[in-house]
C-alpha cells in the first residue's frame, strides 16, 4: 500500500435470494479488510496467519453480491489466502461495473484480483444533472432570513429540501411538517398555491424533497412502532405535496457529532475556515475510512452520491467559505488541482454531484452570493 492506495481487489459472486452466507479470509499483515455489502470483518494488526469472516444476508430478489479485500494507506503490505463464501451457488452473476484494475501490492492467494469499479462510474440520476445545486428552503419557519415562496425559489437550485419533518417526540417516530404561519412569514403562500408551485419545479426537471430533523428535530427510532410511525407519517407527507422523496437532517442528539477539528486520512488535523477542511472531509468519504475504534469501515462512496455541504452566509452557521475558497476545493476534489498539499487518497471525481447549501433563503438574504458565483463554475464542469 502507498499513501494513496490501499491495494483493493473485487469479485462478483452469484448468490440465491434471501440467502444467509458467510465470507472469511486468511490474512496477515496490518489493518486488512474483508467485507460485502452490509458490513466488513477486518484486523488492525496480524503478524500470523488471522482469520477474518463476515456474516451476510441477501435481499429478496437479489442474485448477486460483490466481495472485497483491501489494506490501509500506508501500512504496508498485507496478504490473503484460502477467501471464501460458504452458502448456496446462485445463476451466472452479473459483470461487474468497468473499470481499471486496482494494481495490488500484496499476495492474494492463487489467481488474480478481479477488477476495482472505477470510482468515478456515475450511478443513477434520477434525473438530476450530472452536477446540482442543492439548497434547504425554510418552509416551516423563518428564522431571520425571512420566507421565500416556492414559485420564488430560482430556477438555478436543482434540488430542493423542505425544511423541516419534525417529530411530535423525540422517539415517537411520529414527523409532522407544519407550514409556516403568516404571522411569522408574511406573504406565505396558500397549500393549494405551495403545492402548484412544487408541480411547476417538478415539470422544470427539479427534485423537492421533505428534510426530517434538523437542529430541533431530535429522531430515535428505538421500538417497532416508532420505526413504522416514521415510515407513515413520512410517506403522508410525501403523497400531500407529491414530493419527490426524503432528505435525512439528524443534527444534535439524533446522533454523535464532532464539531471540532478532524483527523483526515493524511493523518493531519482540519478544521472549518480554509478549502483543506471540505477537501479532506471529501476526500474520506470518496476513499472510504475506519470509524475509529468500531472494527468498522465506512465504506467509499460514488463520486455522484456526494455533495459538498456550506452555509450560504456567515448569518446562516460556522463554516462559511468565500467563493474563491469554495472553487479551490472543488478544483481540487474535481480536477485533481490546486490541492494545496493535500493528496487525495480517493483521487479526482469528475461525477461530484455538486454543492449543498444551508440555506436557500439565506442566500437570498445576501444576494444570492452562493448562487451566483458557484452554479456557473458547476454547469462549466464536463
Amino acid at each position: 500500500m502507498t499513501a494513496s492506495d490501499h491495494a483493493q481487489c473485487t469479485q462478483t459472486v452469484a448468490v440465491q435470494p434471501n440467502t444467509t452466507y458467510a465470507l472469511s479470509a486468511w490474512v496477515r499483515g496490518n489493518y486488512v479488510y474483508l467485507g460485502v455489502t452490509g458490513g466488513p470483518s477486518w484486523t488492525p494488526s496480524a503478524a500470523s496467519y488471522t482469520r477474518l469472516s463476515v456474516s451476510y444476508t441477501t435481499a429478496a430478489g437479489q442474485t448477486s453480491v460483490q466481495v472485497y479485500l483491501h489494506g490501509w494507506y500506508a501500512q504496508g503490505t498485507y496478504y490473503a489466502d484460502d477467501v471464501g463464501l460458504s452458502g448456496p451457488g446462485g445463476g451466472t452473476p452479473s459483470p461487474s461495473a468497468p473499470g481499471s484494475p486496482s494494481p495490488s501490492r500484496s499476495s492474494t492467494g492463487p489467481g488474480s484480483p478481479s477488477p476495482q469499479p472505477s470510482s468515478s462510474q456515475p450511478g443513477p440520476g434520477g434525473g438530476l444533472p450530472k452536477h446540482a445545486l442543492i439548497g434547504y428552503l425554510h418552509a416551516s419557519f423563518a428564522n431571520g432570513s425571512g420566507y421565500t415562496r416556492m414559485a420564488d425559489v430560482p430556477a438555478a437550485w436543482d434540488i430542493i429540501n423542505l425544511a423541516f419533518g419534525e417529530p411530535t417526540s423525540v422517539t415517537s417516530g411520529d414527523i409532522r411538517f407544519n407550514r409556516c404561519p403568516a404571522a411569522e412569514c408574511p406573504g406565505v403562500e396558500s397549500d393549494g398555491e405551495f403545492t402548484a408551485a412544487i408541480r411547476t419545479k417538478q415539470a422544470q426537471g427539479k427534485k423537492v424533497l421533505i428534510s426530517i430533523g434538523g437542529q430541533n428535530g431530535q429522531v430515535q427510532l428505538t421500538t417497532t412502532a416508532a420505526r413504522d410511525a416514521f415510515v407513515n407519517s413520512v410517506s403522508a407527507i410525501i403523497d400531500r405535496y407529491g414530493l419527490d422523496g426524503l432528505d435525512v437532517d439528524f443534527e444534535g442528539h439524533s446522533l454523535f457529532l464532532n464539531p471540532g477539528p478532524i483527523t483526515g486520512l493524511d493523518d493531519q488535523w482540519h478544521t472549518m475556515g480554509g478549502a483543506d477542511f471540505p477537501i479532506a472531509m471529501t476526500d474520506m468519504l470518496l476513499a472510504g475510512f475506519p470509524v475509529a475504534n468500531t472494527g468498522q469501515t465506512f465504506p467509499a462512496l460514488r463520486p455522484d452520491q456526494v455533495a459538498i455541504g456550506l452555509p450560504a452566509a456567515v448569518s446562516a452557521g460556522n463554516g462559511y467559505l468565500a467563493p474563491a475558497v469554495v472553487r479551490q476545493a472543488l478544483d481540487c476534489l474535481v480536477k485533481g488541482q490546486n490541492c494545496g498539499g493535500y493528496t487525495l487518497r480517493g483521487g479526482p471525481a469528475a461525477a461530484l454531484r455538486g454543492l449543498m447549501t444551508w440555506s436557500i433563503n439565506w442566500d437570498r438574504f445576501y444576494g444570492y452570493e452562493f448562487q451566483n458565483s458557484h452554479e456557473p463554475y458547476l454547469n462549466g464542469l464536463p
